[in-house]
């Protein structure tokens, strides 16, 4: 059994698991950053945007 297994191809398994795991964290820390570097208002905003109630004109034309 062990011999089917390729051991070149470990080294591209191991790049791509590594490269992977690199892409997702760097994402993570983009919006970490992207997170701590918003205004306090506009946190306070979009904070309260999902109980915020309707504007009146979004209201109107429905």
């Amino acid at each position: 059994m062990f011999r089917r297994l390729n051991p070149e191809m470990w080294e591209w398994q191991s790049i791509a698991s590594i490269g992977a795991f690199a892409l997702t964290l760097a994402v993570f820390l983009f919006f970490i950053v992207r997170a701590l570097r918003l205004k306090k208002d506009v946190a306070s905003h979009m904070g309260n945007l999902p109980l915020d109630d309707e504007p009146s004109a979004a209201r109107d034309h429905e």
